[in-house]
């Protein structure tokens, strides 16, 4: 009893250290609890739904979790390194927007870069840049387009993060998905207007509902999986 307990304490840490930190280890997450609630005979049919980054975590999870469905919520098609070039482009002035372009460009060929500019620390501060290096090895349109299961895309009209030309290019990765896009929502599922400061201040308003369309969408695409 003493040795259980003794290897047991301390516990581990809810999250590892940042700079430990890599796509493949949230998709073993999201695959172990899959599994976990998979084999709980209390739940019903495992249905698989990420958010944005999660979007893509979900599509590489599912095909060792086979589930019933998967669901993308405002997810990228683009790898997320062009993601974030695209975000940056709009903020950034010239000197910052060109360094910012170099950072990426080693990040992506699989090399850290120590020399990031105070303005930047938040998007690539060098604890981070593994797990975006991990991270931009990925391709969300070709994750996507291996589901064999039912899938249903969702994004919104003014999300100022993902676009609905994402959306459509998960559509034609995978044709047989069902694509629904929500007239005003946002990256954070509110109706919002295409307004920066608005669409900002959102992002921190817990009184603001989620878009009614997105829960009826979501119960509408399980309800037919059921029926099959």
């Amino acid at each position: 009893m003493c040795a259980t307990t003794s290897a047991a304490w301390p516990p581990p840490a809810a999250t590892p250290d940042e700079r430990n930190l890599t796509l493949d280890a949230y998709v073993a997450d999201a695959v172990a609890w899959g599994k976990l609630l998979k084999a709980d005979n209390r739940m019903g049919p495992l249905i698989v739904l990420g958010h944005s980054e999660g979007a893509l975590v979900a599509a590489l999870a599912a095909p060792q979790l086979e589930p019933a469905g998967v669901i993308s919520l405002s997810g990228s098609a683009r790898p997320v390194d062009q993601v974030i070039r695209q975000q940056l482009a709009n903020h950034l002035p010239p000197a910052l927007l060109l360094r910012s372009n170099e950072i990426l460009d080693h990040l992506k060929a699989g090399q850290v870069d120590a020399d990031v500019p105070a303005p930047l620390e938040g998007i690539f501060r060098p604890s981070v840049q593994p797990y975006l290096i991990s991270l931009f090895r990925a391709d969300p349109s070709a994750a996507f387009a291996k589901l064999r299961m039912p899938a249903l895309i969702i994004q919104g009209t003014n999300d100022i993060q993902v676009g609905v030309a994402d959306a459509r290019q998960l559509k034609n990765a995978k044709p047989d998905a069902h694509l629904t896009v929500i007239e005003g929502m946002n990256h954070v599922m509110r109706i919002v207007p295409n307004n920066v400061q608005q669409q900002l201040a959102s992002y921190n308003d817990p009184k603001l509902p989620l878009a009614a369309e997105l829960g009826e969408r979501i119960v509408r695409f399980i309800d037919g999986l059921q029926a099959r």
